[in-house]
């Protein structure tokens, strides 16, 4: 047992070392340009603002979209920024911050494939190559130092996840079916779209092994039913607001050509030679050796290694001019970016990748190891070398000030595209609107007004008529609003802010609170339940097994 635990250890310091070598850049001070970086460090900003303001659900920044509010995490999964804010309790620092994030997410997402792999193929130096190839690879280096897609940064950490609980299932008796819960939560609070293309192939999988599901129905489908049960609970406090803000209002973000449309997902379509070079040569190269490794594969796991390797060629081509995006259903446009397949394809080749080598070029030799390990650490390391561009004097001042306005329709430091404003607020009324309570209809005066944050008092008085105004808040569900100390319902403006509307001959006083809505509420105490629950049935099924394997031996 000790040498098996001094194993271990060993193999997970190779892993960390490597890990650790791929962060060399985060070390130096400043931070490197990126596509997505302002919108990932808004969110994180955003996050931390909204808690500081006293929201149970950390929604709404007040500052942003010109001081009127701004919502990414009703929209946009909030994992990583749940993690930023755990590290910026210890160092309220956001770049250092982000820098953590992403070395915490190479390290797991190394030591999750690893053990994914280990558990396939029973062996740790097969696991080792295939996690160095999977954390070097060259798609996932341009996530981190040129787009830095958080979202899709962590999808590689849970993918590995996500599959070893599918693993589990079909081929281990379920024994760690948990994992599926866990890597698909992971999956759905760090990207939507990743969501949505791991489901179709979670799916794919699961019909692939059809026979199995079959024959050994009743286990398998308990274990598969159990799993959907516990990750629908847990995502609830994200997934069911973000449905009911798709019911109650047309968000950019949720309408037909909002963020994408079918000229860009077409014209995003890649050629034979980008996937060479996005794929990178330490996965394509040992994957000329699969006519003769396929034969050494034990005949058991031939059909999983298939499987793997169709995937990860189908999703490849899938990136290109080959897969019809011309005329696919409009639902799939929301992948915006047909090359945004090869995460999917990297994952899968990988696995493949490093199985050959160890099959034909290892055999078992540690000297061969550490020269396959090198080779592909100086490959990367070249790329990384010519796509980084640092900037020393990093500034992200921008986080903290109200934004102004000057094109809708332009790119935004604090809120990207305005991807998640309501439909009705993209027009240039927003760009000139004062930061007070507008009087849209009626007979009404304004007085004592303050506001601060997503909190706000006045006073109003009206007269012969019925008065509608117009608050100074972007419409988002989750404000309380009270009139005289009764609640009164609010809805959205044709501008796309709050709108109240008050009876004539009304004297008192408003006050206006974002709290988040009763639904939200009521799905965060189902995740948290969701949650307990989950950590008593691993507890359950942990000891089931022990119990098991005590038997056997004796």
């Amino acid at each position: 047992m000790k040498k098996l635990k001094k194993d271990n250890l060993l193999y997970y310091s190779i892993l960390i070392l490597i890990a650790i070598l791929m962060c060399i850049p985060l070390f130096i001070n400043g931070f490197f340009i990126t596509d997505d970086g302002t919108a990932h460090f808004s969110r994180n900003y955003a996050t931390i603002e909204a808690i500081k303001s006293g929201q149970l659900l950390p929604e709404i920044v007040s500052n942003f979209c010109g001081g009127f509010g701004y919502s990414w995490n009703l929209f946009y999964p909030p994992l990583s920024t749940y993690i930023n804010v755990i590290f910026y309790l210890i160092i309220p620092n956001y770049i250092i911050d982000m820098k953590l994030i992403i070395i915490l997410s190479i390290i797991l997402a190394s030591i999750f494939m690893f053990q994914f792999i280990k558990e396939i193929t029973k062996n740790k130096k097969i696991a080792l190559i295939v996690s160095t190839i999977y954390i070097t690879s060259i798609y996932f280096i341009t996530d981190i130092y040129v787009r830095l897609a958080i979202g899709e940064i962590m999808v590689y950490v849970f993918m590995p996840l996500l599959f070893n609980g599918l693993y589990n299932i079909f081929y281990e008796k379920g024994k760690k079916n948990y994992l599926l819960t866990i890597g698909a939560v992971g999956i759905l609070l760090s990207h939507n779209i990743s969501s949505l293309i791991l489901a179709i192939l979670s799916i794919i999988i699961i019909l692939f092994h059809w026979k199995k599901l079959w024959k050994n129905s009743r286990q398998i489908w308990k274990d598969l039913f159990i799993n959907a049960f516990f990750i629908i609970l847990i995502v609830s406090f994200f997934m069911i607001p973000l449905l009911e803000h798709k019911l109650g209002a047309e968000y950019i973000a949720m309408v037909k050509d909002g963020m994408t449309s079918r000229e860009l997902v077409v014209n995003s379509e890649i050629n034979l030679k980008q996937i060479i070079m996005t794929i990178g040569f330490t996965i394509l190269i040992p994957l000329l050796l699969t006519p003769i490794c396929y034969k050494k594969i034990n005949k058991e796991k031939r059909y999983l290694y298939i499987t793997i390797l169709i995937i990860g060629i189908v999703t490849s081509l899938i990136s290109t001019k080959i897969f019809p995006w011309n005329n696919i259903p409009d639902i799939f446009l929301i992948i915006q970016f047909p090359w945004r397949m090869l995460l999917y394809s990297t994952f899968f080749l990988s696995i493949i990748s490093g199985i050959n080598i160890s099959i034909c070029v290892i055999k078992e030799k540690n000297i061969r190891i550490i020269l396959v390990i090198f080779i592909t650490i100086i490959y990367s390391g070249i790329y990384m070398s010519k796509i980084i561009n640092f900037d020393f004097n990093f500034d992200i001042s921008y986080l903290y000030k109200t934004e102004k306005i000057e094109n809708i329709y332009a790119f935004s430091q604090q809120c990207t595209n305005y991807d998640y404003l309501p439909v009705k607020a993209r027009t240039p009324y927003i760009q000139n609107r004062e930061n007070k309570v507008i009087i849209l209809n009626g007979n009404a005066k304004i007085k004592n007004e303050k506001k601060e944050k997503t909190n706000m008092q006045f006073y109003i008085e009206t007269f012969t008529q019925d008065s509608i105004i117009e608050l100074p808040y972007i419409y988002y569900l989750g404000y309380n609003i009270k009139l005289n100390n009764k609640y009164i319902n609010y809805e959205e403006s044709e501008n796309g802010f709050i709108s109240i509307k008050i009876p004539k001959n009304t004297n008192g006083k408003i006050e206006v609170k974002y709290t988040g809505t009763k639904l939200s509420k009521i799905s965060l105490i189902i995740s948290i339940i969701g949650i307990i629950s989950f950590i008593v049935y691993i507890i359950y099924e942990k000891n089931k097994f022990d119990k098991f394997c005590n038997k056997i031996v004796k």
